[in-house]
Order: C-alpha cells, then sequence, then structure tokens
C-alpha cells in the first residue's frame, strides 16, 4: 500500500500505525516519515490507550487516514477525525464510521482487499508490490529457519525443523533461526537437537531483514517473518497448515513457494488456533521433510535458473 501510494504522490509524507515489533521496520517502507506506535495489548490497551494513540495521529494533521483493519479500534480513531481527512475503510459493522467505504472480499488475498481501499481514492496500484529497503550485499550460502508462529497450530513441529536443518547442513549450506523472544525456547531445542547451526533467536527485525536480504533462502511457517523474507526479495518457502496461502498470494512471486498436506480439514482458519479443532493437527504432524526439501531446491533451482546461474 505504502508503495502505491509513493508511486501515485511522489511526494507523499506518510505516518505509519504500527504494532510492536512490527514497528522496528516500518520506517523502511516507501513514503514513511513517521511511526506512531500502537501497543494495543499493552501500553495503548482499552479506550484510554486508543485515545493516546488518536492524539498522536491528530497531531500528524493527515490528509488521509487509511486502514485495512475492521475491528472498533480503528474505526473509534477514524471517527474521531474531523475536518478535511479522508478517512477510508471497509464497508461491515464499523463502515459507517468511514467517509470512503470500499467492499470486503473475505476470500480475496490480502493485496486485492486493500487495492478495493486504494480504489476507493483513486490510486493506481498496478505495478505496486511487498518490499522492504535493504542495503545491497552479496549473497551467502545462508539458509535461514524461523520455526515461531502466533498461534500454535501454524508451527511446523520442532523435530521436523531439526531434521530439515540436518538435511540443509548435509547439502552444504549453513542454517540459522530467527525468532523473537517467544520462540526463544524453540529455537533453543532446535539448535540443541542439531550441532553446527546458529541460533539467532531474539535478534531485532531489523537485523533479521539484514540477514535475510543477505541469505539464499528462507524457509517458515506462515508468520510475519516469512513475509519478510519475501518483502526483501529473497527466496522464501512458506509452511502452512490451518491457514489458507491463497490471501498471501504465495506463488505469485517466482521467488516464493508454499508446502502445505492437503487434508480435508485444512485449512480451517484464518489466523491459526491454540490447538487442533479435530486434535490431530494432521496439517502440520504429517507434513514430511522430504516435501519441504524438494520444495527449496526446486525453488531455489528455479531462482538459479532466472539468474543464469
Amino acid at each position: 500500500m505504502c508503495d502505491a501510494l509513493k508511486k501515485a504522490h511522489p511526494n507523499v509524507e506518510i505516518a505509519f500505525l504500527a504494532r510492536p515489533p512490527a514497528h522496528q521496520l516500518v520506517s523502511s517502507f516507501p513514503g514513511v516519515v513517521k511511526t506512531i506506535l500502537f501497543d494495543k495489548r499493552g501500553t495503548h490497551r482499552g479506550i484510554k490507550g486508543i485515545k493516546a494513540v488518536t492524539a498522536e495521529v491528530k497531531a500528524f494533521n493527515p490528509d488521509v487516514f487509511i486502514t485495512p483493519h475492521r475491528g472498533w479500534r480503528m474505526a473509534f480513531l477514524a471517527k474521531s477525525l474531523k475536518g478535511q481527512t479522508q478517512t477510508v475503510g471497509f464497508r461491515g459493522f464499523w463502515g459507517f464510521c468511514y467517509k470512503n467505504r470500499a467492499p470486503f472480499e473475505p476470500t480475496a488475498s490480502f493485496f486485492v482487499r486493500e487495492s478495493r481501499l486504494l480504489d476507493s481514492i483513486n490510486v493506481p496500484h498496478q505495478q505496486a508490490r511487498m518490499h522492504c529497503d535493504i542495503e545491497c550485499r552479496e549473497t551467502t550460502k545462508e539458509i535461514i529457519i524461523a520455526p515461531g508462529a502466533n498461534w500454535d497450530t501454524k508451527r511446523w513441529p520442532v523435530a521436523s525443523f531439526s531434521s530439515l536443518a540436518q538435511q540443509l547442513l548435509q547439502q552444504g549450506y549453513t542454517v540459522a533461526l530467527t525468532g523473537g523472544p517467544a520462540e526463544q525456547t524453540i529455537c533453543d531445542t532446535i539448535q540443541n537437537q542439531t550441532p553446527g547451526i546458529t541460533n539467532r533467536c531474539g535478534e531485532t527485525l531489523q537485523e533479521a531483514m539484514a540477514h535475510m536480504g543477505r541469505a539464499s533462502l528462507v524457509v517458515a511457517n506462515d508468520s510475519g517473518l516469512a513475509h519478510l523474507g519475501r518483502a526483501v526479495q529473497t527466496p522464501t518457502v512458506v509452511i502452512f497448515g490451518p491457514t489458507p496461502s491463497e490471501v498471501h498470494e504465495i506463488g505469485s512471486e517466482p521467488t516464493t513457494r508454499a508446502v502445505l498436506n492437503p487434508i480435508d480439514c485444512a485449512p480451517c482458519s484464518s489466523h491459526g488456533h491454540v490447538s487442533c479443532p479435530k486434535k490431530h493437527h494432521r496439517c502440520m504432524n504429517d507434513l514430511g521433510v522430504a516435501e519441504v526439501i524438494e520444495e527449496i531446491n526446486g525453488l531455489l533451482s528455479a531462482v538459479n535458473s532466472l539468474e543464469g546461474r
């Protein structure tokens, strides 16, 4: 979205409202001149918190306020912006809070949904893409594994990641783990089971982005780090279980592939669950290491062919 706005209006100045830890990255997005932290589960929890964030947004005095989120918090913020500010959001329960309302298509990809918001204010987006600007560096023969995810059911088993790391080491790659504080135990366990790999769990998103930018490939569950790999244009294999790959348009880029276990009950959620509704979690537990290795090798071979290696 930032890319489309910057291309349509080269002098645009964007204030980006972001939750932690994503707020670490948004300064690298096209057109972003200000980051507004929105810690909705911490400092800005509840009505008092959203009022504080609203005050900071008002101080920026935006001409346009646009949000892809459909909850009450962003609706409250939009309704609080008076004067000439155009507010843009989706139709639906809170749609009355926005001056410009776009249709919400639940089965469409995130990119298509957000393009509807841009359509409502006549911003072209055909050439827009997801990317973060990083300093160009020589590619290393490192594969980065991001084994975490916000929801337990979106995580491929630790033992599977350990086996994957061992096989990648045998193929001659160096292997590094990355993740946030919540993934420390997962990463430590994989490292203990797989001598010879590097554990960078706890690094900042800027550090993770820099490492991904020079890696040969990223392999991750459906998580923010998977999409960070895509954003820095590094070949990325994303492991899906309960969530649909279609909403992310995985595979629409020559450098991204999805791998999943096509069982009848998957996908079963747009965001994931704490536990499997069927109590078996076969979408992840039955996905073999061989299938993931096949996708990794296939993607690297395809990318090398495209680059003439």
